[in-house]
């Protein structure tokens, strides 16, 4: 009975970022890659270009569960994360220079919205 409740308990977790190895240990993945990826930037953001949601669910068919955000300009940038395409959470400052990860979210769309002249990249998986 208790091999087959592992078994299940494996199986499920399978794809997750944290499972139950087959020794029954449990393992934690640092990066859980499916190779579904997708890469937004925008090495001139500007106010015309603003603001620019970027919907990885539409694009590729899921929400990201991993991934990263990096203001390269030099103004800031003010992002917003939404798990459905409707609701947004609360706006906050991505600076220049600065980083965020996205690790273990839900994320099917960000929204970026122009305060002074900037660059961004996003990277989702």
């Amino acid at each position: 009975m208790a091999e087959t409740l592992d078994r299940r308990i494996r199986d499920a977790s399978e794809g997750n970022f944290v499972k139950v190895d087959a020794g029954g240990n449990l393992a934690v993945r640092s990066l859980g890659f499916s190779g579904v990826n997708k890469a937004y930037e925008d090495a001139a953001f500007v106010a015309g270009s603003s603001p620019a949601t970027h919907d990885f669910n539409g694009d590729m068919g899921r929400n990201a569960t991993d991934g990263f955000m990096v203001c390269d300009g030099a103004g800031n940038v003010l992002v917003e994360l939404s798990y459905d395409g409707a609701a947004w959470g609360t706006q906050f400052t991505l600076k220049n220079g600065e980083i965020i990860t996205f690790t273990g979210m839900s994320i099917d769309s960000v929204r970026v919205t122009h305060s002074a002249d900037s660059a961004y990249r996003i990277f989702l998986v």
